[in-house]
C-alpha cells in the first residue's frame, strides 16, 4: 500500500502554522495548499481560534484551495475586524464566484 506522504504531513504542518516565524508559517500554509482538500478539515478547525495570524494564514490557504467547505468561514470572515481577513474573504469569494451582491426584496417595498 502506497502511503501519501502528503496527508500524513498535515498534522505537523499545522503545528508548524502556530510558529512564531511568519515565514514558518507561511511556508506551511502553503504547504497545506499543496496538499488540497485533505487538509480543509483541520484548516477549518484553527478558525475557531484567538490567534488572528493563525487566522489569516487558514483563510488564505481555505481560499487557495477552493473548497467549497470554507464558504461559511469566509462569509464569517467578511465581518471581522482585521483587514486582512475582510481581503481574504473577499478574494475568496471571487474566486468561488460567490462575489455577486444579494438584495433583499421585502426593503424596497
Amino acid at each position: 500500500m502506497i502511503v501519501d506522504l502528503g496527508i500524513a504531513a498535515i498534522p505537523t504542518l499545522m503545528k508548524f502554522t502556530h510558529s512564531d516565524s511568519v515565514d514558518i508559517r507561511w511556508w506551511a500554509g502553503t504547504a497545506l495548499v499543496k496538499i488540497g482538500p485533505p487538509s480543509v478539515t483541520n484548516l477549518l478547525e484553527v478558525m475557531s481560534e484567538a490567534n488572528v495570524n493563525i487566522r489569516i494564514l487558514a483563510l488564505r490557504s481555505l481560499v487557495e484551495i477552493r473548497d467549497h467547505r470554507a464558504i461559511p468561514v469566509v462569509m464569517k470572515s467578511m465581518s471581522e475586524g482585521s483587514a486582512l481577513l475582510q481581503y481574504w474573504a473577499k478574494v475568496g469569494l471571487e474566486r468561488l464566484g460567490l462575489d455577486m451582491v444579494y438584495i433583499c426584496p421585502e426593503v424596497y417595498k
